[in-house]
């Protein structure tokens, strides 16, 4: 999980409720896991309703957690929002109604479009970012696992070596900027 691009394009803070989230999960309850303000005050030191409710948000954007049940005012009572990990499987239980899940591992399939490479990126990670469908509905046919890992600095830009002269010039022909 921690080697995946969706997990290095994560906020400091996003990782850090991760990890405060996935040390309530004690294998089994999995899919009940909650993040009221008031719990993660008192057991983490977390003091923002707001930073707390954006940093779940792109924890589920990214596919790390997903919602089991929404939370909110149930009948004049307050229901707090239920989450899953995805990297881990969800077991029944008949108490709660709580159904079985199976381990969906929604972050690796996550397109991370905010992501720009940098002089001093990976041009892999550059090439990901842009393998994406455009607006005809076409994947474009780019290459990713024969490319070598050149790491692109702004002194080395007009410097590559063949190959990577040929991947530069199509993805010009597109429109497409490496270096932002």
């Amino acid at each position: 999980m921690i080697t995946c691009h969706a997990y290095r394009v994560l906020s400091g803070p996003s990782k850090n409720l991760l990890w405060d989230l996935k040390s309530m999960c004690n294998g089994k309850n999995n899919g009940s896991i909650g993040a009221p303000l008031s719990a993660m005050k008192a057991r983490f030191g977390w003091t923002s309703s707001s930073v707390l409710s954006r940093l779940l948000y792109e924890l589920r954007a990214m596919g790390f957690i997903a919602l089991m049940k929404q939370g909110g005012l149930r009948e004049g009572i307050r229901v707090r929002s239920l989450y899953r990990f995805t990297d881990l499987p969800v077991y029944e239980d008949k108490q709660t109604g709580r159904q079985a899940v199976g381990q969906t591992f929604d972050y690796v399939t996550t397109r991370t479009s905010t992501h720009r490479p940098r002089p001093g990126r990976c041009l892999r990670c550059a090439l990901q970012s842009i393998r994406t469908k455009d607006g005809s509905g076409k994947e474009n046919n780019l290459p990713l696992s024969p490319i070598p890992f050149f790491i692109l600095t702004e002194n080395q830009t007009g410097s590559l070596r063949e190959p990577m002269r040929s991947i530069f010039r199509s993805l010009q022909e597109q429109g497409i900027r490496l270096v932002g």
